[in-house]
């Protein structure tokens, strides 16, 4: 009798076979996407789910978010960026060290924001293992069946010993993605001190700055506005938005008020603006930074 045909018989032997494809997959692969894409197929042998979620908890900021999704069903996810931590239960989870299962939708009381996204998408059951290490808590690993009552006990008990294994694999990917923003971070240090010193015209040192944070940050749009006492307001003295419409233009005064750059510079604070959150400050200016497509900015104060 071959090893597979064995495993098939013995659901015991298929859990440690299956459980062994799960590390050679997490060292396999070094990132999540990835690696979850892979985790789902090897694991529907054995545990039948709709989706696999990864979550990650934010302890700054207090918040859990949505990391990972792998279905196989088409799903538009309308999820909130941050759930607080009281409002859902991945922070329960991780609390409790135990697995958090809701057999029954209808029955989720306690969690209604994850109880309605999950209702939206035909979801009946599902099961959240906590995802932790000796260093730090991480988040949740999620799985969730369009069935009711899908898991049993056994069914669970594997998921766990799924999820320590994924918990470890997270937190490392985790540590290498910040270690490679503190790398890159540095580099552009650099690269913008370098540019400190060899440009001496405002010009021509903008860009050399914008053209670093580029490369590093991904930016699609940078400026730089200097305080005009005489009309006391903002002027937009340099400007660095190739794939703009021309609604933004270099020279244009920016009221102090209504404004993120004018709430920037009378509040002395850096922010980082969602397109509501600039929307909700100035409607004008939430609505243009959608026309050209800016998904978020960051507004920097200096005297």
């Amino acid at each position: 009798m071959s090893s597979s045909t064995a495993a098939r018989n013995d659901p015991t032997l298929a859990r440690h076979e299956t459980l062994l494809e799960v590390a050679e997959s997490i060292a396999q692969h070094r990132q999540l996407s990835t690696l979850f894409a892979d985790l789902s197929r090897c694991l529907k042998r054995l545990v039948s789910f709709d989706f696999i979620t990864l979550t990650l908890a934010d302890p700054v900021e207090k918040v859990v978010r949505l990391h990972i999704l792998e279905t196989d069903h088409p799903v538009k996810v309308r999820s909130p960026n941050a759930i607080p931590y009281g409002e859902t239960p991945t922070t329960l989870a991780l609390e409790t060290r135990r697995p958090y299962y809701v057999p029954d939708i209808v029955q989720e009381t306690r969690f209604p924001i994850i109880r309605d996204l999950l209702q939206e998408h035909g979801i009946q059951s599902y099961c959240i293992l906590p995802l932790f290490t000796a260093h730090r808590d991480v988040g949740g690993l999620h799985f969730g069946s369009l069935q009711k009552d899908a898991y049993v006990p056994d069914d669970i008990e594997f998921m766990q010993q799924v999820a320590r294994q994924v918990a470890v694999a997270v937190d490392n990917a985790l540590n290498s993605e910040a270690l490679e923003r503190e790398r890159d971070r540095l580099r552009a240090l650099l690269e913008i001190n370098n540019a400190v010193v060899g440009h001496l015209e405002r010009e021509p040192l903008f860009q050399a700055i914008s053209t670093s944070l580029r490369g590093t940050f991904g930016l699609d749009y940078a400026s730089l506005l200097i305080h005009d006492p005489d009309h006391d307001a903002l002027r937009l003295q340099m400007l660095d938005f190739p794939a703009g419409s021309g609604a933004i233009r270099e020279n244009d005064l920016v009221p102090l008020h209504e404004t993120l750059a004018g709430y920037v510079f009378r509040s002395r604070e850096a922010r980082v603006f969602s397109i509501e959150e600039a929307a909700a400050i100035s409607a004008q200016t939430g609505a243009l930074f959608e026309r050209e497509e800016i998904g978020r900015a960051s507004c920097r104060e200096r005297v």
